[in-house]
């Protein structure tokens, strides 16, 4: 990837960056690389903002047809001797738990 950020950030906004990321800021080919990783981060994003202004501008549609959705219909709707049936402990036809709390 083209570094086209690479010029923008001087000195001066790379030992602020440093400063504010609580780094020491580097010198040398250290330096260079640091202001070549922020260019490249800074591609990205920008790449990313142009991304959200294209998906902005496409057309709204539902993901779902009415086709794709099942018939809202209750089934099994009296399960409640099935359920009951598998609770380890049933008091007034509800399930009984250990207390957590005193």
């Amino acid at each position: 990837m083209e570094e086209k950020n690479k010029d923008r950030i001087g000195d001066e906004e790379l030992d602020r960056l440093c400063s504010l990321a609580m780094l020491e800021a580097p010198e040398g080919e250290e330096r260079e690389a640091l202001r070549g990783e922020l260019a490249r981060m800074l591609d990205m994003l920008g790449e990313l903002r142009n991304a959200e202004e294209d998906a902005a501008e496409l057309p709204e549609r539902n993901v779902l047809s009415r086709e794709d959705l099942r018939e809202d219909a209750a089934t099994n709707t009296d399960r409640r001797e099935e359920m009951l049936g598998n609770a380890p402990s049933v008091k007034d036809d509800a399930f009984s738990v250990p207390r957590t709390f005193a």
